[in-house]
């Protein structure tokens, strides 16, 4: 079973654009196809994020539908707490991908930030945008 990192702004994105990715992940997810992976410390980002003013703005949807959405991705994703420190992502806040990265030996991240996508693979994990990660699954996805 494919082990998975969607960083914070695959998720926001998702909501922002009403893309139909994470969606597709989670049905995956759902029938035991991956995994999704996360730290406290993501989910408390993407918690973060999704409370911004600008977010808010562009989401014009109400804060039940947001805290909803967040329940059910809580529920659905599995937790781990990363035991050793990376310092190699040129933005320090991108390190905490890493350390979950390696803590769960993920196949994959999917981000949208440069910072991540340069790497290109970490330890075992490929660093891939959403897009790169459907083609290269697109039969499943």
């Amino acid at each position: 079973m494919l082990k998975i990192i969607l960083d914070t702004n695959v998720v926001a994105s998702f909501l922002v654009t009403n893309s139909d990715f994470v969606k597709k992940i989670m049905d995956l997810k759902n029938s035991k196809k991956l995994d999704i992976y996360s730290s406290g410390e993501i989910f408390e980002e993407l918690k973060s994020t999704l409370q911004k003013p600008k977010i808010k703005d562009i989401l014009k949807v109400n804060q039940k539908k947001v805290a909803s959405f967040l329940a059910y991705y809580k529920y659905k994703i599995n937790f781990a707490k990363p035991t050793s420190k990376v310092s190699i992502c040129r933005d320090p806040k991108d390190n905490k991908f890493l350390e979950l990265a390696k803590e769960i030996e993920a196949d994959y991240l999917i981000s949208g930030d440069n910072d991540l996508l340069e790497l290109r693979k970490f330890e075992n994990t490929e660093i891939l945008k959403p897009t790169q990660f459907k083609a290269k699954f697109d039969s499943t996805l």
